[in-house]
């Protein structure tokens, strides 16, 4: 798929650049949280990961370590999806490519802007951000079940230690999961106001995050989605077979888009095992 097209400064009515600039910095806010929570799960992840190989021997066929498992598997998926990296790419589409190459690190995205992206741009934005909602709640789903177990597991006081300290790990890794909800809802409310600002023809009834879950829920059953264990929803690929997506860790613009291909799907059934 070709990269992202970009329209002069020019091309937008003045009465709007205000509008637009203060979208522009609710974006960079959304930046900001996320990435203190991704830092923030970073570091409960890796007390997490001490913790999984030290009790690997003496708890391997216990539910403890069981459900250490499942946390870990889907602590890391969040990671790698890479969350600031998506706000980052829908902010350089506001930049041409040469004063972003020109430019060290973010430092262009802190200066006026002087493009902006087509309607495609925005819509693979926000049809990635609404996978990732999905994950988000399944995340939630698992360490609040986790929770549970951890809880149960204090009528064994020969544990006590490592099931509150587990319990302590699962609580804010759920705090952090809920920050990073929240923050995607201000990105849904952002790029529905760049699409009415930029783009105003465009049809209202589309797919927010505001009634994601409930789409969600009653496509459950349906012959176009399943359920893994610790992944939440996946699309296959019949389904959505246009339907672009982000790569995890894409920066730079959507000339690395890919759709539910082999690859993608190895890589989901990776973290299922």
């Amino acid at each position: 798929m070709k990269g992202v097209v970009r329209s002069p400064r020019s091309s937008v009515t003045p009465a709007d650049h205000p509008a637009l600039d203060s979208l522009l910095k609710d974006l960079r806010t959304c930046h900001r949280r996320l990435t203190n929570a991704t830092k923030a799960q970073h570091e409960e992840l890796r007390i997490l990961e001490r913790l999984y190989y030290k009790s690997n021997n003496q708890h391997r066929s216990s539910m403890l370590w069981k459900k250490m498992v499942e946390m870990r598997r889907i602590g890391g998926r969040l990671i790698e999806v890479n969350l600031p990296g998506i706000v980052e790419t829908l902010r350089r589409g506001f930049y041409s490519e040469e004063v972003i190459s020109a430019t060290s690190g973010n430092k262009a995205l802190k200066g006026p802007w002087t493009h902006v992206p087509d309607l495609q741009y925005l819509s693979q934005i926000a049809k990635r951000a609404e996978q990732i909602h999905v994950l988000l709640r399944k995340a939630e789903d698992v360490y609040l079940k986790c929770y549970d177990a951890f809880a149960l597991s204090l009528q064994d006081t020969s544990f006590i230690v490592l099931s509150v300290t587990l319990m302590a790990i699962t609580a804010r890794l759920n705090h952090l999961v809920q920050e990073c909800r929240e923050a995607l809802y201000s990105l849904s409310a952002a790029i529905s106001g760049l699409k009415g600002i930029l783009y105003p023809s465009t049809p209202k009834a589309q797919l927010t995050l505001e009634n994601v879950e409930l789409v969600e829920s009653a496509r459950k059953k349906s012959d176009g989605m399943y359920y893994e264990s610790d992944l939440g929803t996946v699309v296959e690929r019949a389904t959505f077979h246009e339907a672009p997506t982000m790569p995890a860790l894409a920066v730079s613009g959507l000339d690395d888009l890919m759709t539910f291909d082999d690859d993608m799907v190895q890589d989901l059934q990776r973290y299922g095992e």
